[in-house]
């Protein structure tokens, strides 16, 4: 957890977001808490979703493609494994997957109107719905 804490910090004080809750913790419930949000972030809201997970919701200036590289560099450094992504460069939308043992996170960025929305979703494993929207 350390690992994760560390990386969430240094990633929080590099992107020069919104990122007050980046301690780690184990209950599914704060999995949200370990994964930083994207960069230069408004927070729009946090719910839960079917299976036991958890979302957020966010307002960034970053592109899809621009925030999907943040997460590709930011997860694997919290013991995260990418294991899909779709973020062409032009796109208004950009996809991204990733599993953490048993964890199973998803993340969809649009931007239909100049600022990108991004929703992270995280549950304690993969749901027959992977859908983060």
């Amino acid at each position: 957890m350390d690992t994760i804490r560390a990386a969430a910090l240094a990633v929080c004080g590099l992107a020069t977001s919104f990122c007050t809750n980046a301690q780690g913790t184990t209950a599914i419930g704060d999995a949200l808490s370990n994964v930083a949000p994207p960069p230069h972030s408004k927070p729009l809201g946090r719910r839960a979703v079917s299976a036991g997970g958890q979302q957020s919701t966010y307002m960034t200036s970053a592109t899809p493609e621009g925030v999907i590289s943040f997460y590709k560099q930011l997860l694997p450094a919290a013991g995260w494994t990418v294991t899909d992504s779709d973020d062409e460069s032009g796109k208004e939308d950009a996809n991204l997957q990733a599993i953490n043992d048993r964890q199973y996170l998803a993340l969809n960025a649009i931007r239909p109107t100049g600022k990108t929305y991004v929703k992270v979703c995280i549950w304690p494993s993969k749901p027959s719905n992977d859908r983060c929207d």
